[in-house]
């Protein structure tokens, strides 16, 4: 496997400009320490807002973009990098400080670590094979996405007192895990078509 070195080259210059949803973006990124660090120290309602913030983020950069006509090669590769920080580290502190309110399974630890080298491994032999990559999350990543906040906020809530019933964290789990399958399976297909073209 031989990646083109010139790769970054052939794109176009405005692909790779900062805009206001870039800017969110980074926003998401700066928080990721300040989310880790209120968990470890216990600070659940710091925690929590924090989340809350980053996710708001999440939704603004895409919107932001649009809105502006500020779509950029750039700006979808740092918000897919983004998520893949923030939730990569929230899920890693979360079941190594053992939230009062629900111990994340040892085993769901390791299927988000795996489902995220997957897609990275996948988007590196695609990109080295067709000397370019498109970022663009299929409906079963959005959803799957959306579940995974929803349980983390509902995870973060619960532990400053919120009372949340202890099936509705597991349902959500599962459904997360489910539509990742849905999915990865989407990419795997997609990315099978393009190399074989």
């Amino acid at each position: 496997m031989k990646f083109d070195r010139h790769f970054l080259q052939t794109i176009p210059p405005e692909q790779m400009r900062f805009t206001l949803s870039t800017m969110l973006t980074l926003v998401r990124v700066a928080l990721i320490p300040v989310i880790v660090g209120a968990i470890l120290l216990g600070h659940w309602q710091s925690a929590f807002v924090c989340f809350i913030i980053a996710a708001l983020t999440d939704t603004l950069d895409g919107n932001v973009a649009r809105w502006r006509n500020e779509q950029t090669f750039l700006g979808a590769c740092l918000d897919t990098i983004a998520d893949k920080l923030l939730f990569s580290a929230v899920f890693l502190t979360l079941a190594l400080v053992h939230p009062p309110s629900f111990q994340i399974p040892a085993w769901f630890i390791l299927f988000v670590i795996m489902r995220e080298a997957l897609v990275v491994v996948g988007a590196l032999v695609v990109m080295a094979t067709l000397h370019y990559f498109v970022v663009k999350p299929s409906v079963e990543a959005k959803a799957a996405g959306f579940m995974r906040t929803v349980l983390v906020g509902l995870i973060l809530l619960s532990s400053v007192g919120t009372h949340v019933p202890s099936h509705l964290f597991y349902v959500l789990m599962y459904l997360f895990i489910a539509l990742e399958v849905l999915a990865l399976s989407h990419y795997v297909y997609a990315g099978a078509r393009r190399l074989l073209a």
